[in-house]
């Protein structure tokens, strides 16, 4: 994966592209999405956003 950088005032800003991810919610309920990111020379993951779905 390649991050994508935006113009110089915003330097602090990337996207990074990754393969479409699909999942069917078999049930109704509320489920939480957590994006996580490694930093470099550190073994923890760090969650960086997360996201609540309702399925109904």
């Amino acid at each position: 994966m390649k991050a994508k950088r935006f113009s110089r005032s915003r330097e602090r800003e990337f996207w990074i592209n990754s393969k479409y991810i699909t999942y069917k919610f078999e049930y109704k309920g509320v489920y939480t999405v957590r994006f996580s990111m490694q930093p470099v020379d550190e073994e923890e993951m760090h969650i960086v956003s997360e996201k609540t779905i309702v399925s109904k």
